[in-house]
Protein backbone atom coordinates (compact mmCIF):
# COMPACT_ATOMS: atom_id res chain seq x y z
CA UNK A 1 0.00 0.00 0.00
CA UNK A 2 1.29 3.28 -1.17
CA UNK A 3 3.00 5.86 1.47
CA UNK A 4 2.74 9.39 1.65
CA UNK A 5 5.81 10.12 -0.21
CA UNK A 6 4.88 7.48 -2.68
CA UNK A 7 1.31 9.23 -3.68
CA UNK A 8 3.14 12.59 -3.86
CA UNK A 9 6.09 11.17 -5.71
CA UNK A 10 3.38 9.54 -8.13
CA UNK A 11 1.19 12.85 -8.61
CA UNK A 12 4.65 15.11 -9.28
CA UNK A 13 5.33 12.52 -11.97
CA UNK A 14 2.01 12.33 -13.97
CA UNK A 15 1.88 16.88 -13.51
CA UNK A 16 5.38 16.96 -15.19
CA UNK A 17 4.30 14.56 -17.68
CA UNK A 18 1.56 16.78 -18.66
CA UNK A 19 3.53 20.19 -17.87
CA UNK A 20 7.43 19.37 -17.76
CA UNK A 21 7.93 23.09 -17.00
CA UNK A 22 5.55 23.17 -13.95
CA UNK A 23 7.44 24.07 -11.05
CA UNK A 24 6.64 21.30 -8.28
CA UNK A 25 8.92 22.12 -5.42
CA UNK A 26 8.32 22.21 -1.72
CA UNK A 27 6.58 25.94 -0.91
CA UNK A 28 4.72 26.16 -4.01
CA UNK A 29 0.77 26.54 -4.47
CA UNK A 30 0.64 23.99 -6.70
CA UNK A 31 2.73 21.48 -4.57
CA UNK A 32 0.79 22.62 -0.92
CA UNK A 33 -2.78 22.92 -2.35
CA UNK A 34 -2.83 20.53 -5.83
CA UNK A 35 -0.42 17.82 -4.55
CA UNK A 36 0.37 17.13 -1.21
CA UNK A 37 -3.76 18.48 0.25
CA UNK A 38 -5.27 15.32 -1.54
CA UNK A 39 -2.18 13.24 -1.10
CA UNK A 40 -2.61 13.19 2.76
CA UNK A 41 -6.30 12.50 2.36
CA UNK A 42 -5.79 9.57 -0.27
CA UNK A 43 -3.06 8.06 2.48
CA UNK A 44 -5.74 8.37 5.30
CA UNK A 45 -8.01 6.35 3.10
CA UNK A 46 -5.35 3.59 2.27
CA UNK A 47 -4.71 3.33 5.93
CA UNK A 48 -8.69 3.48 6.90
CA UNK A 49 -8.90 0.46 4.17
CA UNK A 50 -5.56 -1.35 5.70
CA UNK A 51 -7.48 -1.36 9.02
CA UNK A 52 -10.54 -2.66 7.34
CA UNK A 53 -8.92 -5.32 5.65
CA UNK A 54 -7.22 -5.92 9.22
CA UNK A 55 -10.38 -6.41 11.24
CA UNK A 56 -11.71 -8.87 8.31
CA UNK A 57 -8.30 -11.36 8.58
CA UNK A 58 -8.08 -11.05 12.51
CA UNK A 59 -11.92 -11.87 12.72
CA UNK A 60 -12.64 -14.65 10.23
CA UNK A 61 -9.10 -16.00 10.22
CA UNK A 62 -9.27 -16.87 13.63
CA UNK A 63 -9.82 -20.60 13.59
CA UNK A 64 -7.06 -21.22 10.99
CA UNK A 65 -4.30 -19.88 13.49
CA UNK A 66 -2.20 -21.20 16.18
CA UNK A 67 -2.66 -19.87 19.75
CA UNK A 68 0.37 -18.78 19.81
CA UNK A 69 0.14 -16.67 16.51
CA UNK A 70 -3.01 -15.21 17.85
CA UNK A 71 -1.65 -14.05 20.82
CA UNK A 72 1.66 -12.71 19.33
CA UNK A 73 -1.02 -10.58 17.16
CA UNK A 74 -3.03 -9.15 20.12
CA UNK A 75 0.07 -8.29 21.95
CA UNK A 76 0.90 -5.82 19.42
CA UNK A 77 -2.31 -4.31 20.21
CA UNK A 78 -1.50 -4.57 24.37
CA UNK A 79 -4.52 -7.21 24.67
CA UNK A 80 -3.50 -10.57 26.07
CA UNK A 81 -5.59 -13.68 26.16
CA UNK A 82 -8.03 -14.16 29.23
CA UNK A 83 -6.44 -17.29 31.39
CA UNK A 84 -8.99 -19.52 32.32
CA UNK A 85 -10.76 -19.23 35.74
CA UNK A 86 -11.28 -21.63 38.89
CA UNK A 87 -14.59 -22.83 40.25
CA UNK A 88 -15.13 -22.50 43.73
CA UNK A 89 -17.62 -23.28 46.05
CA UNK A 90 -19.02 -24.58 49.69
CA UNK A 91 -18.68 -28.60 51.04
CA UNK A 92 -20.13 -29.64 54.41
CA UNK A 93 -18.41 -31.81 56.30
CA UNK A 94 -20.86 -34.02 57.81
CA UNK A 95 -20.87 -36.05 61.41
CA UNK A 96 -24.35 -37.79 62.05
CA UNK A 97 -23.68 -37.75 65.97
CA UNK A 98 -22.73 -34.50 67.76
CA UNK A 99 -19.24 -33.99 68.22
CA UNK A 100 -17.80 -34.92 71.57
CA UNK A 101 -14.10 -33.65 70.86
CA UNK A 102 -12.94 -31.18 68.06
CA UNK A 103 -12.48 -32.18 64.93
CA UNK A 104 -10.14 -30.30 63.02
CA UNK A 105 -9.85 -30.03 59.11
CA UNK A 106 -6.43 -29.01 57.23
CA UNK A 107 -6.20 -26.60 55.08
CA UNK A 108 -5.81 -28.09 51.39
CA UNK A 109 -7.67 -31.01 52.15
CA UNK A 110 -8.79 -32.93 48.82
CA UNK A 111 -12.51 -33.50 47.90
CA UNK A 112 -13.61 -34.79 45.06
CA UNK A 113 -16.16 -36.27 42.35
CA UNK A 114 -16.50 -39.83 42.31
CA UNK A 115 -14.93 -40.88 38.99
CA UNK A 116 -17.17 -43.15 35.87
CA UNK A 117 -15.98 -44.73 33.23
CA UNK A 118 -17.03 -41.67 31.16
CA UNK A 119 -16.02 -39.03 33.10
CA UNK A 120 -12.67 -38.79 35.14
CA UNK A 121 -12.95 -37.17 39.13
CA UNK A 122 -13.11 -33.39 40.18
CA UNK A 123 -10.59 -32.50 42.94
CA UNK A 124 -10.70 -29.43 44.73
CA UNK A 125 -9.18 -28.43 48.22
CA UNK A 126 -10.09 -26.58 51.16
CA UNK A 127 -9.18 -22.81 51.05
CA UNK A 128 -8.51 -22.39 55.27
CA UNK A 129 -8.64 -24.54 58.22
CA UNK A 130 -12.15 -26.15 59.36
CA UNK A 131 -13.43 -26.93 62.82
CA UNK A 132 -16.03 -28.95 63.98
CA UNK A 133 -15.52 -28.52 67.82
CA UNK A 134 -18.37 -29.23 70.49
CA UNK A 135 -19.81 -26.42 70.53
CA UNK A 136 -19.41 -24.96 66.78
CA UNK A 137 -21.45 -26.60 64.58
CA UNK A 138 -24.70 -26.63 62.41
CA UNK A 139 -27.42 -28.96 63.14
CA UNK A 140 -29.30 -30.22 59.94
CA UNK A 141 -32.96 -31.20 61.34
CA UNK A 142 -34.61 -32.71 58.14
CA UNK A 143 -31.47 -34.76 57.28
CA UNK A 144 -30.19 -35.28 60.61
CA UNK A 145 -27.13 -34.55 61.07
CA UNK A 146 -24.09 -31.83 62.21
CA UNK A 147 -22.03 -30.49 59.80
CA UNK A 148 -19.42 -27.26 58.82
CA UNK A 149 -19.27 -25.85 55.92
CA UNK A 150 -15.61 -25.29 54.40
CA UNK A 151 -14.61 -22.94 51.38
CA UNK A 152 -13.33 -25.23 48.18
CA UNK A 153 -11.76 -24.29 45.27
CA UNK A 154 -11.00 -26.81 41.97
CA UNK A 155 -7.04 -27.52 41.47
CA UNK A 156 -7.63 -27.13 38.14
CA UNK A 157 -8.50 -24.16 36.10
CA UNK A 158 -11.67 -24.55 33.96
CA UNK A 159 -15.52 -24.98 32.89
CA UNK A 160 -14.79 -28.61 33.86
CA UNK A 161 -14.60 -27.47 38.08
CA UNK A 162 -18.27 -26.45 37.47
CA UNK A 163 -19.93 -29.26 38.87
CA UNK A 164 -23.36 -30.68 39.75
CA UNK A 165 -25.02 -30.21 43.51
CA UNK A 166 -24.44 -33.26 45.70
CA UNK A 167 -21.86 -34.59 43.36
CA UNK A 168 -18.83 -33.47 45.97
CA UNK A 169 -19.00 -36.93 47.94
CA UNK A 170 -15.11 -38.30 47.38
CA UNK A 171 -12.53 -37.23 50.86
CA UNK A 172 -9.81 -38.67 52.17
CA UNK A 173 -9.96 -40.34 55.37
CA UNK A 174 -10.84 -37.61 58.40
CA UNK A 175 -11.17 -38.83 61.91
CA UNK A 176 -15.19 -37.91 62.90
CA UNK A 177 -16.19 -37.49 59.72
CA UNK A 178 -18.52 -39.51 57.93
CA UNK A 179 -19.51 -37.91 54.64
CA UNK A 180 -19.00 -34.72 52.67
CA UNK A 181 -21.30 -33.01 50.03
CA UNK A 182 -21.54 -29.83 48.46
CA UNK A 183 -25.37 -28.69 48.85
CA UNK A 184 -24.74 -26.07 46.12
CA UNK A 185 -23.50 -26.15 42.60
CA UNK A 186 -19.32 -25.19 42.26
CA UNK A 187 -19.18 -22.09 39.75
CA UNK A 188 -16.86 -19.42 38.52
CA UNK A 189 -14.49 -21.70 36.20
CA UNK A 190 -14.11 -21.06 32.44
CA UNK A 191 -11.86 -22.58 29.97
CA UNK A 192 -8.84 -19.77 28.73
CA UNK A 193 -10.44 -17.32 26.19
CA UNK A 194 -10.99 -18.75 22.51
CA UNK A 195 -9.23 -17.49 19.24
CA UNK A 196 -12.90 -16.41 18.35
CA UNK A 197 -13.78 -14.24 21.40
CA UNK A 198 -9.73 -12.70 21.32
CA UNK A 199 -10.09 -11.95 17.87
CA UNK A 200 -12.87 -9.93 18.15
CA UNK A 201 -11.46 -7.71 20.87
CA UNK A 202 -9.09 -7.52 18.21
CA UNK A 203 -11.21 -6.03 16.15
CA UNK A 204 -12.24 -3.93 18.57
CA UNK A 205 -9.25 -2.26 19.01
CA UNK A 206 -8.51 -1.82 16.03
CA UNK A 207 -11.94 -0.26 15.54
CA UNK A 208 -11.89 2.01 18.52
CA UNK A 209 -9.33 4.84 17.97
CA UNK A 210 -11.88 7.63 18.52
CA UNK A 211 -12.06 7.25 22.45
CA UNK A 212 -15.94 9.85 22.10
CA UNK A 213 -16.91 6.87 20.01
CA UNK A 214 -18.97 3.50 21.38
CA UNK A 215 -15.49 1.14 20.07
CA UNK A 216 -13.54 3.47 21.37
CA UNK A 217 -15.26 3.40 25.04
CA UNK A 218 -15.48 -0.24 24.39
CA UNK A 219 -11.50 -0.54 23.50
CA UNK A 220 -10.14 1.81 26.47
CA UNK A 221 -11.76 0.20 28.76
CA UNK A 222 -10.50 -3.58 27.52
CA UNK A 223 -7.56 -3.00 28.23
CA UNK A 224 -8.39 -3.25 32.29
CA UNK A 225 -7.55 -6.60 33.99
CA UNK A 226 -9.89 -8.91 34.74
CA UNK A 227 -12.44 -7.24 32.32
CA UNK A 228 -13.45 -9.04 29.27
CA UNK A 229 -16.65 -7.56 27.55
CA UNK A 230 -17.64 -4.08 27.54
CA UNK A 231 -20.67 -3.06 26.49
CA UNK A 232 -21.13 1.13 25.69
CA UNK A 233 -25.04 2.58 26.05
CA UNK A 234 -25.93 6.00 25.09
CA UNK A 235 -28.34 7.73 24.44
CA UNK A 236 -31.72 7.25 22.42
CA UNK A 237 -30.86 3.44 23.83
CA UNK A 238 -33.40 1.50 26.24
CA UNK A 239 -30.69 0.44 28.14
CA UNK A 240 -29.97 4.14 28.88
CA UNK A 241 -31.43 4.71 32.22
CA UNK A 242 -30.06 7.69 33.39
CA UNK A 243 -31.28 10.04 31.01
CA UNK A 244 -32.58 9.93 27.76
CA UNK A 245 -31.21 13.17 25.78
CA UNK A 246 -27.71 13.11 25.25
CA UNK A 247 -24.53 13.58 27.28
CA UNK A 248 -24.57 10.69 29.14
CA UNK A 249 -22.98 7.04 28.47
CA UNK A 250 -23.11 4.24 30.44
CA UNK A 251 -20.05 2.11 30.34
CA UNK A 252 -20.84 -1.79 31.54
CA UNK A 253 -18.26 -4.33 32.22
CA UNK A 254 -18.20 -7.75 32.82
CA UNK A 255 -15.43 -9.34 34.62
CA UNK A 256 -13.72 -12.73 33.87
CA UNK A 257 -15.38 -14.29 36.99
CA UNK A 258 -17.23 -13.00 39.75
CA UNK A 259 -14.26 -13.11 42.43
CA UNK A 260 -12.18 -11.91 40.27
CA UNK A 261 -10.71 -8.03 40.77
CA UNK A 262 -11.71 -7.98 44.10
CA UNK A 263 -10.29 -5.72 46.68
CA UNK A 264 -10.00 -6.04 50.42
CA UNK A 265 -11.24 -2.57 52.40
CA UNK A 266 -11.57 -1.13 56.13
CA UNK A 267 -12.97 1.90 57.53
CA UNK A 268 -14.35 2.70 60.73
CA UNK A 269 -17.70 4.11 60.95
CA UNK A 270 -19.03 5.96 64.09
CA UNK A 271 -22.49 4.31 65.42
CA UNK A 272 -25.00 6.55 66.04
CA UNK A 273 -28.39 5.80 67.58
CA UNK A 274 -31.08 6.26 65.88
CA UNK A 275 -29.39 5.60 62.40
CA UNK A 276 -29.45 1.92 60.84
CA UNK A 277 -27.89 2.39 57.24
CA UNK A 278 -24.57 3.40 56.70
CA UNK A 279 -22.97 4.26 52.82
CA UNK A 280 -19.78 2.52 52.55
CA UNK A 281 -16.85 4.76 51.08
CA UNK A 282 -15.72 2.11 48.36
CA UNK A 283 -18.11 1.56 45.85
CA UNK A 284 -18.96 -0.18 45.01
CA UNK A 285 -18.94 -3.51 47.06
CA UNK A 286 -19.89 -7.09 46.75
CA UNK A 287 -22.63 -7.47 48.65
CA UNK A 288 -22.26 -11.58 48.18
CA UNK A 289 -18.96 -11.92 49.82
CA UNK A 290 -19.06 -12.13 53.70
CA UNK A 291 -17.61 -8.99 55.18
CA UNK A 292 -16.19 -8.64 59.12
CA UNK A 293 -17.39 -6.26 61.89
CA UNK A 294 -16.32 -5.50 65.01
CA UNK A 295 -17.07 -3.08 67.26
CA UNK A 296 -17.90 -2.45 71.36
CA UNK A 297 -21.71 -4.01 72.08
CA UNK A 298 -22.73 -3.48 76.01
CA UNK A 299 -19.32 -2.23 76.61
CA UNK A 300 -17.28 -5.34 75.76
CA UNK A 301 -15.73 -5.81 72.31
CA UNK A 302 -17.25 -7.69 70.09
CA UNK A 303 -17.38 -9.38 66.65
CA UNK A 304 -21.24 -8.86 64.95
CA UNK A 305 -22.58 -11.71 63.20
CA UNK A 306 -23.64 -11.56 58.92
CA UNK A 307 -27.29 -11.22 58.68
CA UNK A 308 -28.44 -11.91 62.17
CA UNK A 309 -26.65 -8.42 63.02
CA UNK A 310 -26.43 -6.63 60.14
CA UNK A 311 -26.64 -6.67 56.12
CA UNK A 312 -25.06 -5.76 53.20
CA UNK A 313 -27.42 -4.28 50.49
CA UNK A 314 -26.68 -3.38 47.11
CA UNK A 315 -27.90 -0.38 45.59
CA UNK A 316 -30.75 -0.42 43.37
CA UNK A 317 -30.41 2.85 41.45
CA UNK A 318 -29.69 4.58 38.18
CA UNK A 319 -26.23 4.54 39.61
CA UNK A 320 -25.47 0.93 40.76
CA UNK A 321 -22.88 -0.72 40.18
CA UNK A 322 -20.48 2.30 39.64
CA UNK A 323 -18.47 4.07 42.21
CA UNK A 324 -21.17 6.86 42.56
CA UNK A 325 -23.02 3.84 43.86
CA UNK A 326 -24.95 3.93 47.43
CA UNK A 327 -24.33 0.31 48.20
CA UNK A 328 -24.68 0.01 52.27
CA UNK A 329 -24.57 -1.49 55.66
CA UNK A 330 -27.31 -1.72 57.47
CA UNK A 331 -27.73 -2.80 61.10
CA UNK A 332 -30.67 -5.19 62.19
CA UNK A 333 -29.90 -7.10 64.90
CA UNK A 334 -27.29 -6.16 67.93
CA UNK A 335 -25.87 -2.84 67.82
CA UNK A 336 -22.61 -1.31 68.40
CA UNK A 337 -22.87 1.56 71.59
CA UNK A 338 -23.90 4.49 70.69
CA UNK A 339 -21.23 6.79 69.78
CA UNK A 340 -18.53 3.83 69.14
CA UNK A 341 -16.47 3.21 65.95
CA UNK A 342 -17.06 0.04 64.46
CA UNK A 343 -15.05 -1.56 62.08
CA UNK A 344 -15.89 -3.13 58.85
CA UNK A 345 -13.83 -5.20 56.51
CA UNK A 346 -15.29 -6.09 52.85
CA UNK A 347 -14.44 -6.25 49.48
CA UNK A 348 -15.03 -3.67 46.45
CA UNK A 349 -14.80 -4.06 42.90
CA UNK A 350 -11.92 -2.16 42.16
CA UNK A 351 -11.63 -2.74 38.45
CA UNK A 352 -14.44 -0.13 38.51
CA UNK A 353 -12.86 2.88 39.88
CA UNK A 354 -9.84 2.33 37.84
CA UNK A 355 -12.05 2.26 34.83
CA UNK A 356 -13.48 5.15 35.35
CA UNK A 357 -10.48 7.06 36.77
CA UNK A 358 -8.89 6.09 33.16
CA UNK A 359 -11.99 7.54 31.22
CA UNK A 360 -12.10 10.87 33.78
CA UNK A 361 -8.66 11.42 32.46
CA UNK A 362 -7.23 13.95 30.82
CA UNK A 363 -6.19 12.44 27.75
CA UNK A 364 -9.30 10.67 27.21
CA UNK A 365 -12.30 12.23 28.81
CA UNK A 366 -15.02 13.90 26.53
CA UNK A 367 -15.78 17.40 27.51
CA UNK A 368 -19.75 16.71 26.64
CA UNK A 369 -20.53 13.50 27.78
CA UNK A 370 -20.69 12.16 31.30
CA UNK A 371 -19.30 8.59 31.33
CA UNK A 372 -19.91 6.68 33.65
CA UNK A 373 -18.39 2.92 33.76
CA UNK A 374 -20.62 0.22 35.51
CA UNK A 375 -20.91 -3.59 36.86
CA UNK A 376 -22.58 -5.57 34.69
CA UNK A 377 -25.06 -7.39 36.97
CA UNK A 378 -25.17 -10.73 37.08
CA UNK A 379 -28.49 -12.63 36.87
CA UNK A 380 -28.88 -15.63 38.29
CA UNK A 381 -30.88 -18.66 36.39
CA UNK A 382 -33.01 -20.62 38.23
CA UNK A 383 -34.05 -24.27 36.60
CA UNK A 384 -35.26 -27.70 37.04
CA UNK A 385 -34.52 -29.62 34.20
CA UNK A 386 -35.81 -33.41 34.62
CA UNK A 387 -33.54 -35.87 32.00
CA UNK A 388 -34.22 -38.81 30.71
CA UNK A 389 -31.44 -40.81 30.64
CA UNK A 390 -29.76 -43.73 28.43
CA UNK A 391 -28.91 -47.30 29.63
CA UNK A 392 -25.70 -47.53 30.80
CA UNK A 393 -24.85 -44.69 32.59
CA UNK A 394 -25.45 -43.27 36.11
CA UNK A 395 -27.47 -40.93 37.24
CA UNK A 396 -24.62 -39.11 38.70
CA UNK A 397 -22.77 -38.69 35.75
CA UNK A 398 -25.48 -37.95 33.26
CA UNK A 399 -26.55 -35.34 36.28
CA UNK A 400 -22.82 -33.76 36.68
CA UNK A 401 -22.54 -33.27 32.79
CA UNK A 402 -26.12 -31.78 32.12
CA UNK A 403 -24.89 -29.41 34.80
CA UNK A 404 -21.65 -28.71 33.35
CA UNK A 405 -23.30 -28.19 29.85
CA UNK A 406 -25.79 -25.88 31.44
CA UNK A 407 -23.32 -23.90 32.93
CA UNK A 408 -20.75 -24.00 30.28
CA UNK A 409 -23.34 -22.55 27.98
CA UNK A 410 -25.33 -19.36 29.68
CA UNK A 411 -21.70 -18.24 31.32
CA UNK A 412 -20.48 -18.16 27.70
CA UNK A 413 -23.64 -16.07 26.67
CA UNK A 414 -22.80 -12.00 26.12
CA UNK A 415 -24.43 -9.08 27.93
CA UNK A 416 -28.12 -8.21 27.39
CA UNK A 417 -28.33 -11.55 25.81
CA UNK A 418 -32.05 -13.80 25.71
CA UNK A 419 -32.20 -17.07 26.88
CA UNK A 420 -34.74 -19.70 25.37
CA UNK A 421 -35.35 -23.46 26.77
CA UNK A 422 -34.77 -24.74 23.39
CA UNK A 423 -31.23 -23.04 23.48
CA UNK A 424 -30.23 -24.90 26.87
CA UNK A 425 -32.02 -27.98 25.62
CA UNK A 426 -29.38 -28.08 22.42
CA UNK A 427 -26.61 -27.48 24.63
CA UNK A 428 -27.59 -30.54 26.68
CA UNK A 429 -27.95 -32.58 23.32
CA UNK A 430 -24.64 -31.58 21.79
CA UNK A 431 -22.19 -31.31 24.84
CA UNK A 432 -23.67 -33.70 27.91
CA UNK A 433 -23.46 -37.63 27.53
CA UNK A 434 -26.03 -40.01 28.40
CA UNK A 435 -29.37 -37.98 27.55
CA UNK A 436 -31.69 -39.69 26.23
CA UNK A 437 -34.62 -37.23 26.58
CA UNK A 438 -35.30 -33.70 28.41
CA UNK A 439 -38.93 -33.15 29.28
CA UNK A 440 -40.72 -29.98 28.53
CA UNK A 441 -41.05 -27.62 29.65
CA UNK A 442 -38.78 -27.12 32.46
CA UNK A 443 -40.28 -27.33 35.94
CA UNK A 444 -38.86 -23.98 36.88
CA UNK A 445 -37.07 -21.61 34.57
CA UNK A 446 -36.44 -18.12 36.01
CA UNK A 447 -34.20 -15.00 36.33
CA UNK A 448 -33.10 -13.30 39.27
CA UNK A 449 -31.49 -9.91 39.96
CA UNK A 450 -31.48 -6.80 41.76
CA UNK A 451 -35.08 -5.77 41.37
CA UNK A 452 -36.55 -9.41 42.10
CA UNK A 453 -37.67 -12.80 40.69
CA UNK A 454 -38.73 -13.00 37.03
CA UNK A 455 -40.45 -15.77 35.85
CA UNK A 456 -39.93 -16.73 31.76
CA UNK A 457 -42.50 -16.28 29.01
CA UNK A 458 -43.24 -18.70 26.93
CA UNK A 459 -40.06 -20.48 27.77
CA UNK A 460 -37.49 -17.18 27.38
CA UNK A 461 -35.72 -15.39 29.91
CA UNK A 462 -34.09 -12.10 29.12
CA UNK A 463 -30.60 -10.48 30.38
CA UNK A 464 -31.20 -6.24 30.40
CA UNK A 465 -28.52 -4.23 28.68
CA UNK A 466 -26.43 -4.35 31.60
CA UNK A 467 -26.94 -7.72 33.01
CA UNK A 468 -25.54 -11.14 32.14
CA UNK A 469 -26.52 -14.54 32.64
CA UNK A 470 -25.04 -16.87 36.19
CA UNK A 471 -25.84 -20.38 37.32
CA UNK A 472 -27.87 -19.93 40.14
CA UNK A 473 -30.32 -22.73 41.73
CA UNK A 474 -29.80 -25.94 39.40
CA UNK A 475 -31.82 -28.71 39.89
CA UNK A 476 -31.30 -31.84 37.86
CA UNK A 477 -33.49 -34.22 38.22
CA UNK A 478 -32.25 -38.26 35.98
CA UNK A 479 -34.41 -41.19 35.45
Amino acid sequence: MATFSQIVTSMINYILGKKPDVDTSVGTVLRDVTIECPANEITNLYTEIDTTREMIAFYDNASLLTTDQLDSIANNYGLTRSSATTATGQVRFIKYTIPTSDIVIPQGTIVSTSSTTNQTSVNFYTLSQITMSVTSYIYDSVRAYYYVNGDIQCTAAGSSGNVAADTITTFSSLAGIDLVSNILPTTGGSDSESNANLAGRIRTKLMGNNYGTKNGYISLVSTISPIVEVMAVGPNDPGMLRSEYGGKVDVFVRPSSYSAGLVSESENIVFVSGTNTYVLTYQPIRVSSSATVTGTYLGSAHTFVETSDFVLSADTGQESGSNRAADSISWVGNKPDDGTVFTITYNSVGYIATAQDLIDGDTYHILTADALVREAERALVDATISIVKLTGYTLTSVSSSVTSAFTSYITALPLGSSLDESDIVNAIYNNAIGVDSVILPFTLFQKRDLQGTHVDVDGRIEASKGQYFGVGTLTISVR
